[in-house]
């Protein structure tokens, strides 16, 4: 398990333990200078010292004087630059604060002039003659709905007529029921007063035609009852019904009536409004458009004051964009991405470290997307042999993160005590012991020849490689690969530093086919198809976003990181960077305002492509110029 080179996923016998790859400052390769200046102008708390008015002229023999002198004028110099660019640029702000004030305001007054020129257009256009025109219709529409009323007033009537008709068959009906009642009433009434049976059944006999004569009768009768109440019934809604629409008719008339009158009122009174109107739409119009003289006037001066600041920006310092330090505050937090750099480019990765460090940063992030247990182990040794100290390295890798979950609670390694048979390799740094309750063999490998700390145990049965267990500095179990019979790579296991599993990879044929990850309980919590797709999913949900990450421009995969994750980045820049017409592209057209640049020349250059205020680290010193020069055409005032 390696981190800066490819792992090594054969299953051997003897396997190599791997190497650290150290990067070291190399003192051949960093050019000394016989001066140097800030990388950017940083404002100084105290007043800069007075020049020596008797140098020019006067032959100085003491080098060390010189050197005085001139660190001295650079000190005032970086001072009076910063200062000087900090007043043309406020300047500038200011003239643009204007300039998009006065534009906001011309644009305002452009929108009220619109409106009120549609309005007095309006107003102009106006007339009686619409009014009138709207009389004319109130006035026929009155007509067709008093024509309405009068057929409305028929129908009413013609309900009212159905009524009482209805009102009347009702009645008759009732007197011819009663009148059959009563005939009916007499015949019973003889037949109950008759004594003698003979005489009662002759006049049963005789009355039984006629009483179902009288039946009969009834039953058309009650029939014509009941149809002449529902047809009265029906007639008196419908009556309701056409009186409720006589009643909306009638109460149209009586709108009607009002909006012509109201209309006839407006008719009398809108010239007088109208012009009223008119008058005071010109008199607002004038105001308005004296305004947007003026306004115009004031766009066309702090235009003008703007090209003479640009003019003074680019004779001063070569741009109109503002050029300044990387910020080092608690609002900007760095990481470098190792990746971006090693393996080629250990010596900037190593100064890019330093000048974070040296600049006011109390902790650099070190990022790494490699699965490797070595990580922490090898960035220590990188950092101990770069004179780096342990806290002033924060370091940011997935495996490591979700290793050093929760409390370190695990049992450091120690040897088994059923040690039947044991001898060293001749760097005894490699101990071979074979076990007396059974047929394995351990390769147990030391960091040192000391065999203070376990660093990696090789478990080996009938002479194969079967399982093989990988330590931190610590003597923590850190991972365990387990290999199948034919010697294959099948499961690698990585344990936290509280002894929980955390996650477990499966391979076949020396592929990944599987990831599983585990919490601080032990309980499986998420499943991926290999380690690219974990470490995406950690940068999405772990990640500090908020963060700044550091990485050559150059490098693709830097590039598609920041912009796939959405990060803040700050690209290191070099001379061969430039030399590239596409990353000179890119930097022409993003939006990215922080960098890392590797001289001032670079710096010199990167300030003429930018489209925007920069930020600078700048991680070589800067050399003495040959000559500075102050522009003669532009020393005025600034305003």
């Amino acid at each position: 398990m390696k981190f800066f080179k490819q792992r090594n996923k054969t299953a051997t016998i003897e396997p190599t333990p791997a190497p650290l790859v150290t990067v070291k400052t190399n003192p051949e390769v960093t050019r000394p200078a016989p001066a140097t200046t800030a990388q950017a102008a940083v404002p100084s708390t105290n007043e800069p010292a007075p020049l020596q008015d008797d140098i020019p002229g006067r032959s100085i023999d003491n080098a060390q004087q010189l050197m005085s002198i001139i660190a001295s004028i650079s000190e005032q110099y970086n001072d009076a630059r910063q200062q000087l660019q900090e007043q043309l640029f406020a300047a500038r702000d200011r003239q643009l604060a204007d300039l998009h004030q006065a534009r906001s305001k011309l644009e305002g007054l452009r929108t009220k002039i619109d409106t009120e020129t549609q309005k007095l257009t309006a107003l102009e256009r106006k007339t009686d003659h619409a009014l009138k025109e709207q009389l004319t219709e109130s006035i026929a529409t009155t007509s067709n709905v008093e024509q309405a009323q009068k057929q409305q007033s028929v129908v009413v009537s013609t309900f009212k007529n159905q009524l009482s008709d209805l009102a009347n068959q009702r009645e008759h009906n009732e007197q011819d029921i009663k009148e059959l009642e009563h005939k009916k009433a007499e015949i019973v009434t003889k037949l109950h007063d008759e004594s003698d049976p003979l005489k009662l059944l002759s006049m049963a006999e005789s009355y039984r035609k006629e009483l179902e004569d009288i039946e009969q009768r009834e039953k058309t009768l009650n029939v014509q009852k009941s149809r002449l109440e529902k047809d009265h019934e029906q007639t008196a809604a419908d009556l309701t019904a056409e009186q409720d629409k006589l009643a909306d008719i009638e109460s149209e008339l009586s709108h009607l009536a009002k909006k012509q009158s109201d209309i006839k009122r407006a008719i009398t009174s809108n010239g007088q409004d109208r012009q009223t109107a008119i008058d005071q739409a010109n008199e607002t119009l004038a105001d308005l458009k004296a305004q947007q003289r003026a306004t115009q006037t004031a766009i066309e001066n702090a235009t003008n004051k703007l090209l003479t600041g640009a003019a003074q920006l680019v004779s001063w310092f070569g741009t109109t964009f503002r050029f300044s330090s990387l910020p080092m505050d608690a609002d900007h937090r760095y990481i470098i991405d190792f990746d971006a750099f090693l393996p080629h480019h250990a010596e900037e990765l190593n100064k890019v470290t330093h000048r974070l460090l040296a600049s006011g940063a109390d902790k650099v992030g070190v990022y790494s997307a490699y699965f490797d247990i070595n990580f922490p182990h090898e960035i220590a040794e990188w950092a101990q042999d770069n004179g780096i100290e342990a806290d002033q390295i924060e370091l940011i890798n997935p495996l490591y993160q979700i290793q050093s979950r929760g409390k370190a609670t695990a049992i450091p390694v120690s040897l088994p005590s059923n040690i039947a048979q044991q001898n060293w390799s001749s760097d005894h740094k490699t101990l071979n012991a074979t076990l007396k309750d059974n047929d394995w063999t351990l390769r147990i490998h030391y960091r040192t020849a000391k065999n203070e700390h376990i660093a990696q145990i090789d478990y080996l049965r009938d002479g194969k490689l079967s399982k093989q267990s990988y330590f931190n500095d610590a003597g923590i179990l850190s991972a365990n690969a387990i290999f199948n019979q034919a010697g294959e790579l099948a499961t690698e296991e990585y344990y936290g530093h509280d002894g929980m599993i955390a996650i477990v990879v499966s391979y076949n044929r020396g592929t990944q086919n599987g990831v599983e990850l585990y919490d601080e309980s032990g309980i499986l919590i998420n499943n991926f198809a290999d380690t690219n797709d974990l470490i995406t999913w950690w940068m999405q949900h772990h990640y500090p976003t908020e963060s700044y990450l550091i990485g050559r421009l150059d490098d693709k995969k830097y590039r598609n990181l920041v912009t796939k994750q959405q990060l803040h980045g700050v690209p290191f820049i070099n001379a061969k960077t430039l030399e590239d017409s596409e990353l000179v592209g890119l930097l022409s057209n993003n939006d990215t305002h922080l960098y890392v640049a590797s001289d001032h020349r670079v710096t010199e250059d990167l300030m003429r492509v930018a489209n925007h205020d920069i930020a600078i680290m700048q991680i070589n010193d800067v050399f003495l110029p040959p000559k500075i020069t102050a522009p003669q055409n532009l020393t005025g005032s600034v305003e």
